[in-house]
């Protein structure tokens, strides 16, 4: 308050004084700004880098299961292959 009131009685250099701090505060405000967006961005390029290693690694774990179940279809046909040519001949 006392700055405030102090501004008031040096009139035109108060105002030059004020206009000046304004604009500081200003150049703060744009250079925080600045500063925050770095950050998220950075921050959105480790979440993307992230999703894609877990993507590939995702991808690395289904492969052999495909492989897997495709095995395992081919054994159970030749099962029931095997079980019918049985069953016929009996």
């Amino acid at each position: 308050m006392n700055a405030a009131i102090g501004l008031l009685v040096l009139g035109e250099q108060g105002r030059s004084f004020r206009s000046f701090v304004v604009a500081t505060e200003a150049r703060n405000i744009v250079c925080r700004t600045q500063q925050s967006i770095k950050e998220i961005l950075e921050m959105m390029g480790n979440l993307q880098s992230g999703s894609q290693h877990a993507s590939v690694a995702l991808q690395e774990v289904v492969a052999p299961f495909r492989g897997y179940c495709l095995q395992i279809a081919i054994a159970t046909t030749e099962q029931t292959e095997v079980s019918d040519d049985t069953y016929q001949h009996d």
